[in-house]
């Protein structure tokens, strides 16, 4: 059972095609020592268009070689022996229908694999896509808050009519912690300290520190439009998340994506 879950949390890009590149498919190119994935597999889930158009791609592709292949089969019956000796030096249509199925065939375990495996987590991206979420889990938040993204911090979560607009700039943690090693030292609130004005630092410093390790705090850093008397400018904000098991309403979360709000 372990070796389940393992393999559900992971995928190597060992897998992929032998004679494909990353390249064509998405247009970067991963190296032979870091070619694991690690659940969420965010870097699937951003490029599955492309993926699943290569697949598409792929296909037609070996459909085409096959019916070329099966177009061969009938000429050399009618192609003397000496004409078919001589394209022996040559690859044959048959030899460039079995790679492209071979190829065809690889794929497709990426295919089923982010269909079967993956299912909550494109689940929750159909969701977000339209717009119909109304609760997620601690694993997903990542894919609810986006950089660039404008999100609303309601002072009176009764009161939706006033709230503070923020734009997000960048968002990290809200993993399982896979190195044992580095559990202890781990402090992402400490490797990207902020202006000392913000005023949920030290908040955030004692949610961090009072977290369990097994998974990293879903930080969320953004700013806001701030005026003193004299100035106007953005003023940073940080928020943190803290682990928490199952899902939660999305209403009551720190701050609410504006694409969610009905007006």
């Amino acid at each position: 059972m372990s070796s389940i879950k393992a393999m559900s949390r992971t995928w190597s890009m060992s897998r992929r095609p032998h004679h494909l590149s990353q390249g064509e498919c998405i247009g970067e190119e991963l190296t032979e020592t870091q070619n694991v994935f690690v659940r969420p597999f965010k870097y699937l889930v951003g490029h599955e268009a492309e993926i699943r158009q290569f697949y598409a791609d792929l296909e037609s592709a070996y459909d085409q070689a096959e019916a070329d292949a099966q177009a061969e089969v009938v000429q050399e019956k009618e192609t003397s022996e000496d004409e078919i000796s001589a394209e022996t030096e040559h690859e044959t249509l048959r030899e460039i229908a079995d790679r492209a199925k071979r190829q065809r065939d690889e794929f497709r375990c990426l295919i089923e694999f982010m269909d079967h495996d993956m299912a909550d987590i494109f689940d929750v991206k159909r969701q977000i896509s339209n717009k119909t979420i109304t609760e997620i889990a601690f694993e997903n938040l990542w894919q609810l808050f986006r950089p660039g993204q404008t999100s609303y911090l309601f002072h009176n979560r009764d009161d939706h009519r006033r709230c503070q607009a923020l734009q997000i700039l960048h968002v990290t943690g809200g993993r399982e912690v896979f190195d044992s090693g580095k559990k202890c030292s781990f402090d992402p609130v400490r490797d990207r300290e902020w202006d000392s004005e913000i005023e949920s630092e030290e908040r955030c410093r004692d949610i961090v520190k009072a977290s369990d390790h097994e998974s990293t705090s879903f930080i969320i850093d953004s700013f806001h439009i701030d005026f003193d008397g004299f100035r106007m400018g953005p003023r940073p904000k940080r928020f943190v998340i803290s682990r928490y098991v199952g899902a939660r309403p999305v209403k009551i979360l720190p701050l609410y994506p504006s694409f969610l709000h009905p007006k």
